[in-house]
C-alpha cells in the first residue's frame, strides 16, 4: 500500500486564483500574504508647543490670530458705512446671541405661516363633510 505525499514544509506554497482575485489590477495579487513585510516605523510628530499669552491691551473690535510662530497677529476690522451725511449708518456684524435670537424668530414665523397653510388645506379638503346636511 503506498501513503499519497504529504507536502513537505520547504516547498512553497500555489497561489489559489479566486473571483477576487481577478478583480485586482495585473500584478497587484502575485505577493503570497507570507511574504508581505510589515510597514516602516515612522517617527511621531513633536506636540505642538504651547501658546503665547494672548495680548490684554486690545483695541476695540480686533481680531486675534494664531500665527504659525506661535505668536498672535491682530487684526482690526473695520465697519462699513452706508450712506451719507447724517443718513450715514455703521453696519456691524451680529453677536452670536442676537444671532440665535433672530433665528429664533424667523423660525416663529416660518413655523406659524406653515401651521396656517396646513389648516387652511384641512377646511379646503374636509368643508364637504363638515358641513353635510
Amino acid at each position: 500500500m503506498e501513503t499519497p505525499a504529504t507536502p513537505s514544509a520547504s516547498a512553497t506554497p500555489q497561489k489559489r486564483i479566486t473571483e477576487i482575485d481577478t478583480l485586482l489590477p495585473p500584478g497587484a495579487g502575485d505577493a503570497l500574504p507570507s511574504e508581505i513585510t510589515p510597514a516602516t516605523e515612522v517617527a511621531l510628530p513633536e506636540a505642538p508647543r504651547k501658546p503665547a499669552p494672548l495680548p490684554t491691551n486690545l483695541p476695540e473690535g480686533a481680531l486675534v490670530v494664531p500665527t504659525p510662530e506661535g505668536g498672535y497677529a491682530t487684526i482690526r476690522k473695520k465697519a462699513k458705512k452706508v450712506g451719507s451725511g447724517e443718513d450715514e449708518v455703521e453696519l456691524r456684524e451680529l453677536t452670536p446671541e442676537e444671532k440665535a435670537k433672530k433665528r429664533l424668530r424667523y423660525n416663529l414665523i416660518m413655523w406659524s405661516v406653515c401651521f396656517l397653510i396646513l389648516f387652511v388645506v384641512f377646511l379646503v379638503l374636509a368643508w364637504p363633510a363638515l358641513f353635510k346636511r
